[in-house]
């Protein structure tokens, strides 16, 4: 299981507004793009005469939690294409700088920059009801709305599109007190909503008790149909590493 970071998409969305406005020395342009589309990663200002004949590693931040990994290595240029990226969120570019054989490498917080992706599906909601609608067609369940004084809403979270497929948070508020969540997937195209994770049940009132079972580092893998997690188990007290695999979408 990988030694996973968590990604929130609101958080990653107001990431990207500061990410030109810090003391970076690289830049992504443009800074925010829609799926099927590349940026421009350039470096010329960060350490360009740490050493002779300097080459260039560039490392990956990418926002379905899995850890950085070096995607470009041995670079002689000061700038770089990513893309076409076909995950949505924001991704954070690193800058190895090293000497002409690799080595002596060094970098730091000014060598990285965010760019954001977006997953261009909108969450529509009426008549007391949400979902997501990727190019007019309905990919999620809908979550329901209870008016006060009920006040009891479902929603759904961390959405996120890795290429011709969707995952998402959703949680059913079934009372004050209660509540289910999983994590689900579908096609952008549309078609049968997948329960992905097992489906944790939460329950806290003064006559029920508590449970604290959880879903654990939720990872949608970019290469392939998969997920990976870990779902905690309160009762024995231990964690459990999971995976599910789909077909692949039109």
């Amino acid at each position: 299981m990988y030694n996973k970071l968590k990604f929130l998409t609101a958080a990653f969305a107001l990431s990207v507004v500061s990410a030109n406005a810090s003391a970076s020395y690289v830049k992504a342009t443009p800074s925010n793009i829609n799926l099927n589309e590349s940026v421009t990663i350039d470096w010329s200002r960060y350490y360009p005469n740490r050493f002779p004949n300097q080459t260039y590693n560039l490392y990956v931040y990418k926002p379905n939690g899995q850890p950085k990994y070096k995607y470009r290595s041995g670079l002689t240029s000061m700038n770089d294409v990513r893309g076409p990226n076909t995950m949505s969120g924001t991704q954070t570019i690193e800058v190895e700088v090293c000497d002409q054989n690799g080595q002596n490498c060094f970098t730091s917080s000014r060598g990285r920059v965010r760019f954001h992706v977006e997953h261009q599906c909108e969450y529509e909601v009426s008549n007391n009801k949400g979902a997501y609608y990727c190019d007019g067609t309905r990919v999620t369940q809908y979550a329901t709305y209870q008016p006060w004084p009920l006040g009891v809403n479902d929603s759904m979270s961390e959405f996120i599109s890795i290429k011709n497929r969707v995952y998402w948070l959703y949680t059913n508020r079934i009372n004050n007190y209660t509540t289910e969540y999983a994590w689900y997937t579908n096609c952008r195209s549309g078609g049968t909503v997948e329960r992905v994770t097992e489906l944790v049940r939460n329950t806290s009132s003064s006559t029920g008790g508590n449970s604290f079972d959880r879903i654990d580092d939720f990872v949608p893998l970019h290469n392939n149909d998969t997920a990976e997690w870990s779902y905690y188990d309160s009762f024995w007290k231990r964690s459990y590493s999971r995976s599910a695999s789909f077909s692949p979408c039109n």
